[in-house]
C-alpha cells in the first residue's frame, strides 16, 4: 500500500504536468468544453455545464415531494450548514458531486480544483446556472483520458489519464459572483440543518414532508442572515434592559444574546400537530402553518417560529423570549426585523412566490390560496410566477362563433316532458349541442339536445348520476350552466357546483361543499357559473366566487376546490343573477335587487383578496337579469311589472340608457326573460312565463 501511494504520487509528478502556454480571463470563458463527439476528441476537460445539459443522467432536483424518508431523514444525504449551502466534493465513485441547497437559482458557477503534486488550482467545472435544490454528479474526465485545464494564472496545463484519483487528491473551491449567493456567504452563522420524523406519536404523529423541508431551507438561511445583520443588531440594541429570562424580570445580556443566536450550533426540523410548535437544544418542530406563513406576503405570522428558537436558545415560558409575559421582548423583536427585511427584499428568500409551496407542495391541508399580508412587487418573482394576478390562459374556445340557429324549444322538444314538468332557467350552447337547466318542481334536470342534420334531437335527461356509490341528483334548484374544455357546469342553490364529464355525462367533481359559507371551499348558494381564461366564476348570494380550472382535478375534486378569490359583497339576496365576459375582457354581473351592473376588471384579482369592482353601471328603473354581448353591444333582461314592460333591451354599457327595447323581435313577444346565452352568432333567450328557450340569430337584432 505504501509502494503504492508513492508510485501514484511520481506518476503525477512527471507525466501530470505540464504548462504550455498563457491565456486571459476571456480564454478561459470559450474554453472547449469535455464533449461526446465521435468525430474530434475535446482535449479539454473542464466540465462545462450548460442549463440543457441539466439532465436526468447527471441532475435531479433535492427535497421534491416524491422524495423519500430514507433520504430526507438521512443526515448523510440530507443536511447543510448555513453558511455552506453549496456542497462541492469528490465522492467514492470518482465524481464531481454538488447539492445546493437554496429555493433560488445561483448563476456562473466556477469549481476550482487543486491536485496533490501540483498547488496551483485550476477550473474543474463550470455551471451557467444551479438550479434550486440541485443535486449534480458527473465522472471525472482524466480518470481515463487525459486532459488539458486553465489555471487561475492564465496558465495550461495536463493531466494525464489516472483512474486512481480519489477525494483525497483534490482541494475544491468554489466561485461565484451571482448577488444572492455572495448574501448567504454573508451569514456569521454556521447552523447545521438537519431533518427528521422524531417519534411519529403524539405532537410527531404526521412526519415533515418534502415541501415543509423546502421552506425548512428558507427559513434557515433567512435565520442566519439576518441575525447576522446590522438591522438585526440595531433593533436588538433598542431592547437593551427590556429582555428578561425570568418571571423575576432578570435582564438578558444583549451582546452575549447576539453571540448566543449567531452561535447556536444548528436545528433538527420536524414537523407536529396539536401545537404550533416544539423546541429545545437542536429540536426545532413546526406546525405546517408556521412553514408557510412566515414570509410578509403571505400571513406574516412568526410568532411560533421565534417562540420556539427562544426554546433552542434556552429560555422558557417566563420572562418575554418565548411568550411576552414581561413585556413586549424577543418573538416582536424578531417579527419586526424579519417582516422589515422581507418587504424590502434584503432576506435570501424574502418572498413565498420563490416556492409557492401552497399551490405546488404535498401538504396535510393547508389552504392553498392565502391573502398576502404585505404585497410584494418584484420582476423577477413575476418571471417566476406570471405575476401578482392568476395566469390568464388565452381563450382557446370561441363559442360565439358558428352557424347561426334559429329555433324555439318547448315541452314538446323532451321527451315524456308536460308543460309542467318543464321549467328552463337556463341555456347553454358548445358545439352543436345545448344543455337546458329544467327546475321544474320535482323535475330537476339537465336537458341536453343535438343538432343532427340541421334538426335538434333529444339526447339526455341527466337527472341522476353515481357520486359516492350511491345514486344521487340536484341537491337543490338547479339555475346555472356552462360547458368548457369537455365539462359541463351546474350551479344550485345548495351551495354546490356539478361538474360532470361532457362526453360520459358522469358526476368527475363538485365546487362547493353544499353547506353555504365562505371558507376556503364554499360558495354561499350558486345562481350562475362561467367559465374564461382558466377561471370559474361562480355568482352566490353576495358574490363571484373565483376558482382556478387547472384546481379541477376530475376524480379527486369532490367538495375540495380551493377559492382563489372573491368580490366585494355586491348585496346578499336570493334571486336570479348572470354574469358574461364583456368585449373588452371585463366581468360583467347583474344584481336585480340593486338594479346595477357590476363590472370587475381581471386583472386585479388577487389571492384571496377581495376584488373590488372598476365600476358600476346604475340602471335606475330597471332590474336587470342577465346580460350578453353581441360584439360591443350589451344586451340585458329585466324584471317586468305594471309600469315596468321592457323583458329585454339593449343597454348603453357606459350610462345604463336602454337604447332598443327588443321586448318583442322575429314575431316573438317575450314576457318574463331571464337568462341568456350569446354562442353560434345567436342570443339564446330563456321565457319563464312561455317555458321556452328561443333562438335569434344576430343578424335578426338589429
Amino acid at each position: 500500500m505504501i509502494f503504492h501511494r508513492i508510485f501514484r504520487f511520481t506518476y503525477f509528478l512527471i507525466f501530470c504536468i505540464w504548462g504550455v502556454q498563457s491565456c486571459t480571463k476571456d480564454d478561459l470563458i470559450e474554453t472547449p468544453a469535455d464533449t461526446d463527439s465521435e468525430t474530434t476528441e475535446n482535449p479539454y476537460g473542464i466540465i462545462r455545464i450548460a442549463e440543457k445539459d441539466l439532465t436526468p443522467d447527471v441532475f435531479k432536483l433535492m427535497l421534491q415531494d416524491d422524495e423519500p424518508a430514507t433520504i430526507l431523514f438521512n443526515n448523510t444525504q440530507r443536511g447543510f450548514r448555513v453558511n455552506q449551502p453549496l456542497q462541492v466534493s469528490i465522492t467514492e465513485q470518482q465524481e464531481l458531486f454538488i447539492r445546493f441547497y437554496s429555493p433560488r437559482p445561483v448563476k456562473e458557477v466556477t469549481v476550482w480544483a487543486t491536485i496533490s503534486g501540483y498547488e496551483e488550482a485550476f477550473q474543474l467545472a463550470k455551471f451557467d446556472v444551479l438550479p434550486a435544490f440541485t443535486e449534480f454528479h458527473k465522472e471525472l474526465p482524466m480518470l481515463t483520458q487525459s486532459k488539458r485545464y486553465i489555471t487561475r494564472s492564465g496558465k495550461e496545463i495536463q493531466i494525464m489519464a489516472n483512474p486512481h484519483l480519489s477525494a483525497a487528491d483534490f482541494k475544491l473551491e468554489i466561485e461565484c459572483n451571482d448577488k444572492y449567493y455572495q448574501k448567504l456567504l454573508s451569514t456569521k452563522s454556521k447552523y447545521n440543518v438537519r431533518f427528521s420524523a422524531y417519534s411519529q406519536t403524539g405532537s410527531w404523529a404526521y412526519p415533515l414532508y418534502p415541501a415543509h423541508a423546502r421552506e425548512a431551507v428558507a427559513m434557515m438561511l433567512n435565520y442566519g442572515y439576518m441575525f447576522s445583520s446590522k438591522e438585526f443588531a440595531e433593533e436588538l440594541e433598542k431592547y437593551r434592559g427590556k429582555l428578561h429570562s425570568d418571571a423575576n424580570k432578570t435582564v438578558i445580556d444583549i451582546d452575549m444574546l447576539l453571540k448566543k443566536v449567531i452561535n447556536h450550533s444548528g436545528f433538527v426540523i420536524g414537523k407536529v400537530t396539536t401545537v404550533d410548535g416544539l423546541g429545545g437544544g437542536e429540536t426545532y418542530g413546526l406546525n405546517e402553518w408556521c412553514f408557510l406563513e412566515h414570509y410578509a406576503d403571505d400571513g406574516a405570522h412568526t410568532s411560533a417560529t421565534f417562540h420556539e428558537l427562544g426554546h433552542c436558545l434556552g429560555y422558557g415560558h417566563s420572562g418575554n423570549m418565548t411568550y411576552e409575559q414581561t413585556g413586549t421582548g424577543w418573538i416582536t423583536l424578531c417579527a419586526t426585523v424579519y417582516n422589515k427585511l422581507c418587504i424590502e427584499k434584503k432576506l435570501p428568500v424574502y418572498s413565498r412566490r420563490f416556492m409557492h409551496t401552497r399551490r405546488y407542495g404535498k401538504l396535510y391541508g393547508s389552504s392553498k390560496y392565502n391573502a398576502s399580508r404585505y404585497i410584494i412587487e418584484d420582476p423577477e418573482l413575476d418571471a417566476i410566477d406570471g405575476g401578482l394576478s392568476p395566469i390568464l390562459k388565452e381563450e382557446d374556445e370561441d363559442t360565439a362563433q358558428g352557424t347561426p340557429l334559429s329555433c324555439i324549444i318547448t315541452y314538446k322538444d323532451i321527451p315524456q316532458a308536460t308543460e309542467s314538468t318543464f321549467a328552463p332557467k337556463d341555456v347553454c350552447v358548445y358545439g352543436n349541442r345545448i344543455y337546458i337547466v329544467n327546475n321544474a318542481s320535482g323535475n330537476f334536470s339537465l336537458e341536453i339536445l343535438e343538432e343532427q342534420n340541421g334538426k335538434l334531437t333529444h339526447i339526455k335527461s341527466l337527472k341522476e348520476w353515481t357520486e359516492g356509490g350511491a345514486t344521487k341528483g340536484f341537491a337543490a334548484t338547479p339555475n346555472g350552466v356552462t360547458v368548457a374544455h369537455g365539462k359541463i357546469y351546474v350551479t344550485n342553490e345548495q351551495s354546490r357546483t356539478d361538474i360532470f364529464d361532457e362526453k360520459t355525462f358522469e358526476l368527475v367533481a363538485t365546487i362547493g361543499t353544499g353547506s353555504w359559507g365562505e371558507g376556503s371551499n364554499q360558495t354561499v348558494h350558486a345562481f350562475d357559473v362561467l367559465v374564461h381564461r382558466g377561471c370559474v366564476f361562480i355568482r352566490d348570494k353576495k358574490r363571484v366566487c373565483v376558482f382556478i380550472e387547472d384546481d379541477i382535478v376530475p376524480g379527486k375534486s369532490f367538495k375540495n376546490v380551493p377559492n382563489y378569490c372573491r368580490t366585494s359583497n355586491m348585496g346578499e339576496a336570493m334571486g336570479t343573477y348572470g354574469q358574461t365576459i364583456g368585449n373588452d375582457g371585463l366581468l360583467y354581473t347583474t344584481h336585480q335587487g340593486n338594479k346595477k351592473i357590476y363590472v370587475f376588471d381581471l386583472q386585479a384579482m388577487r389571492e384571496q383578496v377581495e376584488w373590488k369592482a372598476q365600476r358600476v353601471i346604475n340602471l335606475t328603473s330597471y332590474s336587470p337579469y342577465d346580460i350578453a354581448f353581441i360584439g360591443k353591444r350589451m344586451f340585458v333582461s329585466f324584471a317586468t311589472g305594471k309600469n315596468q314592460p321592457i323583458a329585454l333591451a339593449e343597454v348603453n354599457p357606459e350610462t345604463g340608457t336602454v337604447i332598443k327595447d327588443y321586448t318583442t323581435v322575429e314575431g316573438h313577444t317575450f314576457s318574463n326573460v331571464e337568462k341568456m346565452s350569446m354562442a353560434r352568432q345567436t342570443l339564446f333567450i330563456v321565457d319563464r312565463n312561455a317555458h321556452t328557450v328561443t333562438g335569434i340569430p344576430v343578424e335578426k337584432l338589429n
